[in-house]
């Protein structure tokens, strides 16, 4: 909503991926009709063969530093994580499987706690702009955010340890 309402032009369409249906409804209840290029799309980003964390210890929480590990919430990332696998099992196909080469100007990554790494990797880099939620301090978008942040076709336009969890956001240096 905070994004929408600083645009100060109209784009053709927003594209907002919402897996669960009370929130997909809200937005369509309460967003949509101030801006009504909004498309709202009822199902998951991902799909369980899409999710590369399938296994918490492995593919997560040993690949964290020790530093790392120390300025995360294991107990609360678990938790997540198990949510996350319960909607997956569940997804027969994700927005990506549908729209596997979709080029994007935007995006913004604030979903499941551990689906965001996947969601910036199966875009592909098809994006001009990233915006990370929850960078700092919580799991699902730290992984994008350092790799970001190593690579030089992308620099870092904003970020803050201090709004929300934390956000970061990226742009191209130079167009696709």
């Amino acid at each position: 909503m905070c994004l929408l309402a600083k645009m100060d032009y109209q784009p053709q369409f927003v594209r907002c991926v919402e897996y669960f249906s009370e929130k997909a409804k809200y937005i369509e209840k309460n967003i949509q009709p101030l801006f009504p290029f909004v498309e709202i799309h009822n199902c998951s980003s991902i799909s369980y063969e899409q999710w590369s964390c399938k296994d918490f210890e492995r593919d997560i929480w040993s690949q964290l530093s020790k530093e790392e590990q120390e300025n995360m919430n294991k107990d609360k990332i678990f938790k997540a994580w198990q949510d996350n696998e319960s909607v997956l099992k569940r997804v027969k196909t994700s927005y990506f499987d549908e729209h596997p080469k979709d080029d994007y100007d935007f995006v913004l990554i604030d979903g499941g706690e551990c689906t965001g790494y996947d969601e910036f990797r199966l875009l592909e880099k098809r994006f001009n702009i990233i915006a990370l939620d929850d960078v700092f301090y919580a799991f699902k978008s730290f992984w994008a955010y350092q790799e970001l942040l190593r690579d030089e076709s992308f620099e870092l336009i904003a970020c803050s340890r201090f709004v929300r969890r934390g956000f970061a956001a990226f742009m191209r240096k130079t167009g696709k």
